[in-house]
């Protein structure tokens, strides 16, 4: 099956290498581009670019105009069964927060490899949740500063060992398969677990 992606990019060079390298992964086609969330919404209403057929949207953030925030719960309105995977320089645990509430199905670094994020959108695509080795350290953090007790801190997530040994395992820099390598579980498992750590 391809993956068709469209990707909301300003950087003209990144957007560029990105389109190079996609047009010689086998298995990904690049159909639509865009430079900000507006034209990004054009597009949405583009009877010519039918965005029901985006299967996933690589999001950056930062963008000029309405942030890739704003972008992410516009493809939601519109598609919700479109894929949103975020691709930007920003790691902190706010940001990171923000876009997975906003709708993210996934959130990489640029500087993430290739094969890696051909690998995370066949992930998002398949019912997964695409998370890399540095954006995992940042929700761990986030993890255990909510479930550390405070007599006036927030709610508890109190997240299954399971689920904890997971995240675990991608802030140590293991792939999915290793992970479920390491844990005895299926890879498919692996993948419903990081699911459930979105929700």
């Amino acid at each position: 099956m391809t993956i068709r992606v469209a990707m909301v990019e300003d950087s003209r060079s990144f957007r560029r290498s990105l389109r190079i390298a996609l047009d010689h992964s086998p298995g990904f086609d690049v159909v639509a581009e865009y430079a900000s969330v507006e034209s990004l919404s054009r597009g949405l209403k583009d009877a010519r670019v039918p965005s029901a057929a985006w299967d996933v949207v690589l999001m950056d953030l930062d963008l000029p105009g309405a942030s890739g925030l704003e972008g992410i719960r516009r493809v939601k309105e519109a598609h919700p069964k479109t894929q949103v995977l975020v691709c930007t320089v920003f790691e902190d645990p706010n940001t990171v927060v923000q876009a997975i509430t906003a709708g993210a199905d996934g959130y990489l670094l640029k500087t993430t490899p290739l094969e890696e994020l051909l690998e995370q959108m066949q992930v998002v695509t398949s019912g997964g949740a695409g998370l890399s080795a540095g954006v995992a350290r940042t929700l761990l953090d986030v993890v255990r500063r909510l479930e550390t007790p405070r007599s006036t801190g927030p709610t508890r997530l109190d997240l299954p060992e399971r689920e904890r040994d997971v995240l675990r395992c991608l802030v140590d820099g293991r792939s999915y398969k290793e992970t479920a390598e390491d844990l005895g579980i299926t890879l498919h498992t692996v993948r419903a677990h990081i699911r459930t750590l979105y929700k």
